[in-house]
């Protein structure tokens, strides 16, 4: 075992029937840290309003409690995003930060944000302290602010943009270089802040199992059904509807596949903020025939088996991301179309299986799909290919990887 980690992330934590309940997807780093690790304290924002879309499928905590016992503790930090309440509980959770960093060997955080960022504050103590600490980052954090203001109102988002955002970036900056290490979660992630860092991992969230990959049998079963131009072309996305997903552009390459005239079956399963606005779009168009929006799914077994049916995993992230459900839709057979950033581009560099084209550029993307219609044994050599690229990426090979790179750090 390798002694005593504390970790501060944003917000896994929410009140669920009246308890406290943990991000499954947040689960499956801490299972692994809690086999490798004598104890794991995770301090973390409390959402104690409606989940909203972040947290939406959860685990109660006294699962993992009655699990692991003491080598588990959660603390349950103020969610203060506004700045009064930032300020409010300033003192307070600074000094319990302390406590928890004098007591641990091993010091993981998640800058995100300005205001309400307790994974900013703990970085700032530890560097009082003279401790060595690790930041983990998977999206480019600047960018999806960035994204997320688009939302505002005009004057909010002017002051956002002109000062906030500035600010942050200079924080995240000078609490990148004095970090022992970075944990960066795919290329994208890597190119924009590796050498930010004295010493930078590239990583990758591997939550697929080996027995959920795509079997020979199904693939083969897959490429057959394009043998003919009058088969449906299958379309799917697995993920959060918002803005820098380009939740809107998917909308309307699908719009523009049809009216090219070819069979297009596609589905959206996720909840988000911009899934009205997606439903109506899609209203407006005349498409309800062609796109059904399958709403947010717990059990994940369930979204896998619509990913494994599709021909097609288009994509439109607007921003920096290394989005799992890329790795995901590869290891299930599914051809990566989408925006062109790092992250996808590493991911089919070694065998194949993507066809990529400048972000925001969604009629190139629809142009893409077109092609590959009409050249159906191209797209069956890229189906072939993708799956290939998926089978790369194994969950526990993943995961020993990263805390060779947290540990490692500590010893040189």
């Amino acid at each position: 075992m390798q002694g005593k980690i504390l970790q501060v992330p944003p917000s896994i934590i929410r009140i669920l029937d009246g308890e406290l309940a943990i991000d499954i997807d947040f689960l499956t780093t801490l299972r692994f840290y809690l086999k490798n690790f004598d104890k794991v304290t995770v301090a973390s924002p409390l959402t104690e309003d409606d989940a909203g879309f972040g947290l939406q499928n959860c685990v109660p905590v006294k699962e993992i409690c009655e699990t692991y016992g003491d080598s588990f503790e959660l603390i349950t930090l103020p969610k203060s995003y506004k700045f009064r309440e930032f300020v409010s509980n300033y003192s307070s959770v600074r000094a319990l930060l302390r406590q928890k960093i004098q007591e641990a060997d091993y010091l993981e955080f998640c800058p995100h944000a300005l205001i309400g960022d307790w994974s900013s504050l703990a970085c700032l103590e530890a560097m009082k302290q003279n401790r060595s600490y690790v930041i983990s980052a998977s999206v480019v954090s600047h960018e999806v602010a960035r994204s997320n203001m688009q939302q505002s109102a005009f004057i909010k988002r002017l002051i956002k943009e002109s000062v906030s955002l500035p600010l942050m970036k200079y924080l995240h900056r000078y609490l990148y270089q004095q970090a022992q290490l970075g944990l960066l979660q795919g290329q994208a992630t890597y190119d924009a802040y590796s050498k930010v860092f004295k010493r930078a991992g590239l990583v990758y969230y591997v939550t697929i199992n080996e027995e959920d990959k795509i079997s020979h049998e199904k693939l083969q079963h897959k490429v057959e059904s394009l043998s003919s131009d009058q088969e449906p072309l299958k379309i799917g996305y697995a993920g959060r509807a918002s803005d820098m997903k380009g939740g809107l552009e998917w909308v309307r390459v699908v719009e523009s596949l049809v009216n090219s005239g070819i069979p297009v079956e596609a589905f959206w399963v996720g909840d988000g903020p911009l899934l009205e606005e997606m439903k109506q779009l899609t209203q407006q168009l005349g498409l309800s025939d062609h796109i059904s929006f399958l709403g947010y799914m717990t059990d994940r077994q369930k979204v896998f088996s619509h990913i494994i049916n599709a021909h097609i995993f288009l994509f439109c992230h607007k921003t920096s991301e290394s989005p799992r459900c890329l790795i995901e839709a590869l290891a299930l057979g599914c051809a990566l179309v989408g925006y062109r950033n790092a992250y996808p581009l590493e991911l089919v560099k070694t065998h194949g299986g993507g066809r990529f084209v400048d972000m925001g550029d969604w009629q190139g993307l629809a142009a893409t799909v077109k092609s590959l219609h009409k050249n159906r044994p191209e797209l069956v050599t890229l189906i072939k290919e993708a799956a290939q690229s998926g089978g790369l990426f194994e969950k526990e090979t993943a995961y020993k990887n990263r805390l060779a790179l947290l540990t490692g750090s500590y010893e040189s």
